[in-house]
């Protein structure tokens, strides 16, 4: 038996506690208080301004922050690991991120169950990790201070997951990667958070984050609406989860099962959404998910065929696809190209690849009907 009964408590759940002592016992608000002491936590810091920490303190574990630098480490090491084992650190193909991990609808849905939980951990290229490291550094710690960092590494599992199903979904078919489906998440759960009125401290502080994270989630869905690069559907996914989770979390439950009631129906909720989900989604045969049977050596040197149709498809399929010097250029050379390709590929590679070739010829046939 532990002398300290609401360990497992954040510390929201603790300020709100001593904050409405009429809804608690005298002996559970006075649990709450000796908690909240030991943790340093004062009560003029109870409603004093929420510190998030610097870059460096945030990873060098400075900052009362635990889940959030761990997750940041695990992102590194595995972009360090999966690089010096041949993925690009810079400009890494979609084959290769498929190999390590990668997450591609098709055989997602024909037995690659672990690839939302691998691909989360996966950025195509230094600047991608970058750019989602440095916003999870900024916004985590603010979140894990106001959620508490069991809840939130479930939290952001749970938007990894649930972006990467969006994305396979509602968007492109090719090999998706990336945390930004979990940061996503934590932007609005953190930005629920925020509106909250259980949230006790400097209003102005707390009123500026909130304004702040508002205006940096919709320039982030923005600029992705700008770019068939970033997939936004897994931006909004996680982003529409995490709001979600904010209030699974913030509802009163009866105190003797707040301590897992939260866990237990946001974990519940998402395993029924997941699975039913994932069972009215049907596999979409692509270019992609044939040309990655391919062994490197043919990729690595006619790989840019199979790549280049398959944007000017996309391309065409969202009715942007214009004739230009480019595609006057470059079509020509890949119409000429896929003979000796084919041919290739079916002297070197075992295996029955006639329906790569069909979608090959049928999206040549598309863009020559486009161009006529």
């Amino acid at each position: 038996m532990t002398d300290r009964p609401l360990l497992r408590l954040s510390n929201l759940e603790l300020i709100d506690i001593i904050n409405h002592p009429e809804r608690f016992t005298e002996e559970l608000v006075s649990d709450a208080q000796q908690e909240l002491e030991l943790r340093k936590v004062s009560k003029e810091h109870q409603n004093s301004r929420i510190q998030s920490g610097g870059i460096m303190d945030t990873l060098l574990f400075k900052t009362a922050a635990i889940s959030t630098p761990i997750i940041v480490w695990i992102n590194i090491l595995v972009f360090l690991l999966v690089g010096f084992n041949g993925v690009d650190f810079f400009s890494p193909t979609h084959t290769s991120l498929f190999r390590v991990g990668g997450m591609q609808q098709y055989h997602f849905l024909n037995g690659d169950w672990w690839r939302p939980v691998s691909s989360m951990f996966l950025h195509s290229g230094a600047m991608h990790i970058g750019f989602n490291m440095f916003a999870l550094i900024q916004i985590g710690p603010i979140a894990e201070h106001l959620i508490g960092s069991k809840r939130y590494t479930i939290i952001y599992i749970i938007c990894g997951l649930m972006g990467s199903l969006a994305s396979i979904s509602l968007g492109s078919n090719a090999v998706g990667v990336g945390a930004s489906g979990a940061i996503f998440g934590i932007f609005g759960l953190t930005y629920i958070l925020l509106k909250s009125p259980k949230i006790k401290g400097d209003k102005s502080q707390i009123r500026g984050l909130a304004n702040q994270l508002g205006f940096f989630i919709v320039l982030n869905i923005v600029i992705g609406m700008s770019s068939k690069s970033i997939s936004n559907e897994a931006h909004v996914g996680g982003l529409i989860t995490g709001a979600i989770m904010a209030f699974v979390y913030l509802f009163e439950y009866p105190i003797q099962y707040r301590k897992i009631a939260g866990n237990v129906v946001a974990i519940t909720l998402t395993t029924v959404v997941y699975f039913v989900w994932m069972g009215q989604m049907t596999p979409r045969e692509s270019i992609i998910a044939e040309e990655l049977r391919l062994p490197d050596n043919i990729h690595n040197n006619y790989g840019g065929i199979s790549q280049r149709l398959m944007v000017y498809d996309q391309l065409l399929a969202n009715d942007q696809l214009k004739v230009s010097d480019s595609l006057e250029f470059y079509f020509p050379m890949l119409k000429s190209a896929l003979p000796e390709y084919k041919e290739l590929i079916e002297s070197n590679v075992e295996g029955d690849f006639s329906n790569y070739f069909k979608l090959l010829d049928e999206t040549v046939e598309r863009i020559e009907g486009m161009k006529n």
